[in-house]
């Protein structure tokens, strides 16, 4: 990062922001998949079709694009470090809505609505994370460090999409299964914001 001068300065809290965006990115695609590999105990929690539990990581690809043009917005006008804040903040909200959502009555709709609500906020995060690795890298790490710092906060989507379908399918045995769930990762979206 540069100081007042101009001068490239390599601060040691670079590999600290480095690990807390590639944390929140890894939250984000976990986030995004985690309904795909419990689909029989996501649809009966909440008494959905197949269209209604492939909506919950469709929404990710849908909002994807406008997502984008937000995450683009908030990074030039606020700096990456509001970016990064920002799509942490949308982090936690998603994981506390969608957990929330185990509290609603199913009839009616209401807790589906509030459960597509949440991944909906996790689906704007996602550009947040996945279109600002490069800046990260450019603007925390020297020359010499900026691709592996890229391939780090890069590589940390993939592994929370690995992360995403692995536990799940290990932690649920039926729609009972699921609240616990969606509250550990309620839990941890807020501390990596609370870190970040």
């Amino acid at each position: 990062m540069a100081d007042a001068a101009g001068t490239y300065v390599r601060y040691p809290a670079r590999f600290l922001v480095l690990a807390l965006f590639a944390l929140s990115s890894a939250n984000n695609a976990v986030l995004w998949i985690q309904f795909a590999p419990v689909y029989d105990a996501t649809a009966a929690r909440w008494a959905l079709s197949a269209a209604g539990v492939n909506a919950l990581s469709l929404v990710f690809m849908v909002v994807y694009a406008p997502a984008s043009l937000l995450s683009l917005y908030v990074t030039e006008r606020h700096g990456l470090r509001a970016a990064i804040i920002a799509g942490a903040l949308l982090n936690a909200a998603c994981g506390w809505l969608r957990y929330a959502a185990c509290f609603v009555p199913v009839a009616g709709g209401g807790s589906y609505a509030l459960l597509l609500a949440g991944q909906t906020l996790g689906a704007l995060a996602q550009p947040f994370f996945t279109n600002t690795c490069t800046r990260v890298a450019g603007d925390w790490f020297p020359t010499a460090q900026r691709d592996g710092a890229t391939v780090v906060a890069s590589m940390a989507n993939p592994v929370g999409n690995a992360l995403g379908s692995l536990v799940p399918a290990l932690v649920v045995a039926g729609a009972g299964d699921l609240p616990p769930l969606l509250l550990w990762q309620a839990v941890t979206g807020s501390a990596v914001l609370v870190l970040t």
